[in-house]
């Protein structure tokens, strides 16, 4: 054998080093919630039968550049809209054992706390999905069908925006909201982007404009005890539709809602 050391002969002795924590490849970021958090900061008493408030959303545009001496803009005036609304609620789930729980939860065990890991990140994702709830309708709408699948595991859709592999979906008649055209919860096993594709765990059978939704219901196909039959209702923009003296602005700070 030659002297010295050379890596091949030092691998023996050599330690994998591990980097701290988790790195995040997801983007998490929440522009819309964060905006509707801005403006909402005055309504800090919720509960009851639901919140009545002011929402200021029109400019005074009785405003200009002028000569010295030449006639002032117009009077104009600032723009208000009362509504209320009641509570919507967001559920999310982990599930963990005894033991992972045990040996989980320090630096020399793993590489994070996973019970703390687990609940930090689903704030994250129920963020992520009420961000995209106020950009929405109103229906929880995903996505909608624009092939019409028969008994099959892949379809295609409008758009996939919204949609991620893993995501459990139901599928809804166009024709009969809400009624599901599956009996129990898919989820998404793949998605091909250039040909807006999407394949799902069980065959489905389904027809153009069907509509795609969060599942509201188990694998057992029955409704979660927090849910009814159909897709649970989502907030619609920053300032709620049952308001009749409310009128919605259809952009969010110059981004569509």
């Amino acid at each position: 054998m030659a002297d010295g050391i050379s890596l091949t002969i030092g691998s023996e002795i050599l330690k994998q080093i591990y980097s701290d924590g988790v790195n995040e490849q997801i983007n998490n970021d929440t522009p819309a919630l964060g905006m509707i958090k801005s403006t909402a900061k005055n309504i800090t008493n919720v509960g009851g039968a639901g919140v009545n408030f002011v929402a200021h959303f029109g400019r005074n545009h009785g405003i200009g550049a002028r000569n010295e001496l030449e006639a002032l803009p117009d009077a104009g005036q600032q723009t208000y809209a009362r509504g209320s609304t009641g509570l919507k609620s967001q559920y999310g789930a982990i599930k963990c054992t005894g033991q992972t729980m045990y040996q989980a939860k320090s630096n020399p065990q793993a590489f994070v706390d996973y019970v703390g890991e687990e609940m930090s990140r689903i704030k994250q994702d129920l963020a992520k999905d009420q961000n995209r709830q106020v950009y929405g309708d109103g229906t929880g709408t995903l996505a909608v069908l624009t092939s019409s699948p028969t008994a099959a595991t892949t379809f295609t859709v409008d758009s996939v925006k919204y949609l991620e592999i893993g995501t459990r979906l139901d599928i809804l008649d166009h024709d009969d909201l809400p009624t599901a055209q599956n009996t129990a919860y898919v989820t998404i096993t793949d998605i091909d982007e250039s040909t807006l594709t999407v394949t799902v765990s069980v065959a489905v059978t389904a027809v153009t404009d069907d509509i795609i939704v969060r599942s509201s219901r188990t694998a057992a196909g029955e409704p979660t005890p927090t849910t009814r039959s159909g897709p649970v209702s989502e907030p619609s923009s920053r300032l709620p539709e049952h308001s009749s003296a409310l009128t919605r602005p259809s952009t969010l700070n110059g981004h569509p809602m």
